[in-house]
This record gives C-alpha cells, sequence and structure tokens, in this order.
C-alpha cells in the first residue's frame, strides 16, 4: 500500500469537486456520464461520497461511492492520465478495502464478450480488476443503453443487492427509466 495516499472526501471539502468534475469530464464517455449536479447533492448525503486520491497534495484520481447497508458500490473511478498505469489505480482500490474491511465492494465495467471498438481496453480493464481481487458476479445489466457486468471484492454482490441499492440512490422512477437487466 501506498503510506503517501490519501483520500478526501466532498463532506470533508467543497474544493476537492473542482477535480472530481475535471477528471470525471475527461475520463467518461458523454453516455456513460450522469448529471454531476444530482451526484454532488447526494455525496452530501450520509449514502454517498465523493472522493478525490492525493499523494501529498496532487491529484490522482477520483471515486463516486454509493452505501447501502453492507455493500458499498464504486460508481465511478478513474485515475488522472498522468498517474495511469503507475500502480496508483490499484493502490486506490487497496486504501479503499482498507478502509471499508467490513464491506462488501462492487462494480460494473462494460461486459467484454460481443464486438466494440474498444475491446483491448475492457479486457485490460477488466483483468485489472480481477488481479485486484474481485470477482464475477453473474450478472449482467443495462445502464442508458450500455451494457455491463458486475464485479465484486469481500463476498458475492447479487443483482437484488444491486437493485435495492440503485432504487436506494436514484428512487423508482429513475431507477426504472434507467436499469434493465437482461437474462444471460
Amino acid at each position: 500500500m501506498n503510506p503517501t495516499l490519501k483520500f478526501v472526501t466532498l463532506k470533508e471539502d467543497k474544493r476537492v469537486f473542482k477535480d472530481f468534475r475535471k477528471l470525471y469530464k475527461t475520463a467518461f464517455p458523454k453516455e456513460e456520464r450522469v448529471p454531476l449536479g444530482p451526484v454532488k447533492a447526494k455525496a452530501l448525503t450520509e449514502n454517498s461520497d465523493i472522493v478525490c486520491a492525493y499523494e501529498k497534495d496532487e491529484f490522482i484520481g477520483i471515486l463516486s461511492l454509493v452505501y447501502r447497508h453492507d455493500v458499498v458500490y464504486v460508481f465511478y473511478f478513474a485515475v488522472t492520465d498522468k498517474k495511469r498505469g503507475g500502480g496508483y489505480g490499484g493502490a486506490i482500490l487497496q486504501k479503499l478495502k482498507d478502509d471499508l474491511p467490513h464491506k462488501k465492494i462492487g462494480l460494473n465495467i462494460e461486459i467484454t464478450d460481443g464486438e466494440s471498438l474498444n475491446k483491448a481496453q475492457r479486457i485490460r480493464r477488466k483483468n485489472f480488476y480481477l488481479k485486484n481481487g474481485f470477482c464475477e458476479c453473474g450478472f449482467k445489466m443495462k445502464e442508458r443503453g450500455v451494457l455491463y457486468e458486475t464485479l465484486s471484492f469481500g463476498g458475492p454482490f447479487t443483482r437484488e443487492e444491486f437493485q435495492d441499492l440503485m432504487k436506494n440512490y436514484f428512487g423508482q422512477k429513475i431507477y426504472e427509466k434507467y436499469y434493465e437487466f437482461p437474462e444471460d
């Protein structure tokens, strides 16, 4: 673990939002981004966080987290271009696991089967998470037309847990509008 890596939440320091927003807009394609206003507002409640990772005072990456019971869902995770490939992604995940030792951590990645323009990138991303201790959960979900598979660390993350978490976070109407669970 990187002992100089620190997390700063939006609740602790409102200034981190500037770093979060900049990386969020460059790291994720438009079709994968939700409006930041509600994400920011929800991050000021107890069931969500916006987190920026820093090494000393240098900005390294972002996490958007959603909490429900014993589950933490990583909504967004990215490392700055400058630091990508330098072990910081793994260090951020390790710190997250260390900070939440009794929680299951779930996240979604774009599916790796089938054809896509960025298939090699998708496979590298999945291998990165598997190397960092995450496991396949055995279900897929579609969010805003993009098909994802779910991975977890610290125990199985079920479809029902994911559905409950997202309904609690977004509310029933928005959840039903944007989320589908196709049968495999």
